[in-house]
C-alpha cells in the first residue's frame, strides 16, 4: 500500500510541474520580439515592408536618411534614391534596426524587335491571316509605268510574338507577283532565312547574305521545291528583299521608330539598291 501511494505522489508532482513550467516557456517565446528581416536591398522607387514580429505593442519607425529611403507608419520602407540607410523600430524602450541598401532603377533595355512590335500596335491596323492575329504598318509603291506595284508589310503577330517583314512584288502587265517573307527572330549577323513564292506555286527557303555586296545575287536558295531556273528565283528574291528594305526603313522613318535596315544588319545589301 505504502508502495503505491509513493507511485501516486510522483505522478502527481509529475503532473503538477508540467503546469509550472510550460506555461512559462510559451510565455519566454512569445517575448522575443523581432524585426522580420535584418537587412534588404531594393531599387529606386520599389519598397519593402517591415514587421516586428511576436510584438503587440504601438512600433515608432525612424530613418537614419529620408533623402535614401522613408519609412511609414506601418514600416513600409521606399527606395528614393541610391545609397544606404538604417531602419529603426522602437517598441517601448527598445529598438530593432535593419540595414537597407537602395540601388539605382534597373537599366530597361528596349530591343529593335520591340521597338517595331510596339510601333505596329500603336499605329498599325488589325488584320489575321493562317498564323493569326496581327498588327500591321504598311506601304505601297507603284512604279513610274505603272507596271509594278510594290508592297511591304511590317507585322507583329499576337500569339507567337513575330515581327514579320512581308515584301509583295505584282508586276499587273503579266499578272504575276513574287512574295518574300522573313521574321527578324531569323535575322542573324550575316545572313537572314527568308521565304519566297510566286503566283506559279513555286515557293521555297532562301538565305539572304546580307554582306557579300559583290555577289550578283544576294539570296541563295539552299531547299527549294521550284521548278523554274533557280537563278531567276534568286534575282526576283534579292530585288524584293532590297524593295522591301527600302520600303522598311521609310514606314520606319513615318512614325519615328528609331530602328531602320541597319539595325537588322542589312546595311550593305541596302547600299546596293539605293
Amino acid at each position: 500500500m505504502e508502495k503505491k501511494i509513493k507511485k501516486l505522489l510522483v505522478i502527481l508532482s509529475v503532473i503538477v510541474m508540467s503546469f509550472i513550467v510550460l506555461p512559462n516557456t510559451g510565455v519566454s517565446a512569445a517575448s522575443k520580439a523581432k524585426l522580420n528581416k535584418k537587412s534588404a536591398t531594393i531599387y529606386v522607387g520599389k519598397t519593402v515592408t517591415l514587421k516586428v514580429k511576436n510584438n503587440k505593442k504601438k512600433v515608432k519607425w525612424i530613418s537614419s536618411n529620408k533623402k535614401i529611403a522613408t519609412v511609414s507608419k506601418r514600416g513600409k520602407v521606399k527606395g528614393k534614391k541610391a545609397g544606404k540607410v538604417t531602419i529603426t523600430a522602437k517598441v517601448g524602450g527598445k529598438k530593432y534596426k535593419c540595414r537597407v541598401t537602395v540601388k539605382k532603377k534597373k537599366a530597361t533595355t528596349v530591343t529593335v524587335k520591340d521597338k517595331i512590335k510596339n510601333a505596329c500596335i500603336k499605329y498599325g491596323t488589325v488584320s489575321e491571316d493562317m498564323s493569326g492575329k496581327y498588327y500591321y504598318l504598311s506601304r505601297l509603291i507603284i512604279s513610274d509605268d505603272k507596271k509594278y506595284e510594290y508592297y511591304t508589310s511590317v507585322q507583329y503577330y499576337t500569339a507567337t510574338n513575330k515581327v514579320r517583314i512581308s515584301v509583295l512584288i505584282d508586276d499587273t502587265y503579266s499578272s504575276e507577283d513574287y512574295c518574300t517573307t522573313f521574321d527578324v527572330d531569323n535575322v542573324k549577323d550575316a545572313t537572314c532565312k527568308i521565304w519566297y513564292s510566286d503566283s506559279h506555286d513555286n515557293y521555297g527557303k532562301g538565305v539572304v547574305y546580307k554582306e557579300l555586296i559583290h555577289q550578283n545575287n544576294a539570296v541563295d536558295f539552299v531547299v527549294t521545291d521550284m521548278d523554274v531556273d533557280v537563278q531567276i528565283v534568286e534575282e526576283l528574291a534579292t530585288s524584293s528583299v532590297a524593295m522591301g528594305l527600302f520600303n522598311f526603313d521609310y514606314i520606319m522613318g513615318t512614325y519615328s521608330v528609331g530602328v531602320s535596315s541597319g539595325d537588322l544588319g542589312f546595311t550593305t545589301l541596302y547600299s546596293r539598291y539605293n
